[in-house]
């Protein structure tokens, strides 16, 4: 009987831990999608490439924690987005010279 418990324990634990796991990797793998698309549009150097990324995992880790928590069709849920957008544009605009900041916002639309 304990061996039975500890099976079930064992597998509703590693059920977890692998739902947390892809979500973090979700996360990961679109920031670099992202950043590779903005550097192609951007022409951006080299040196922006991990900070824009670590803006862009942020961004979506955030968002994904919205869009699990936050029913879309709310108002919660517009204005929670609304905040994370100019969060995220605040935390790029430092990062990025004009012209590419213009191009990030183009591609986000979020001017």
């Amino acid at each position: 009987m304990k061996n039975i418990l500890k099976l079930a324990l064992l597998t509703l634990m590693f059920a977890l831990f692998t739902n947390v796991s892809i979500a973090q990797s979700t996360a990961k793998e679109d920031a670099m999608v992202q950043t590779k698309e903005l550097k192609e549009m951007a022409k951006f150097e080299m040196d922006k490439f991990k900070p824009v990324y670590e803006a862009y995992v942020n961004y979506n880790r955030k968002l994904e924690s919205i869009n699990k928590h936050i029913d879309n069709t709310t108002m919660a849920y517009m204005e929670a987005k609304s905040k994370l957008d100019e969060k995220f544009k605040n935390d790029m605009e430092p990062i990025l010279n004009t012209e590419e900041f213009k191009v990030f916002l183009k591609k986000e639309k979020l001017n």
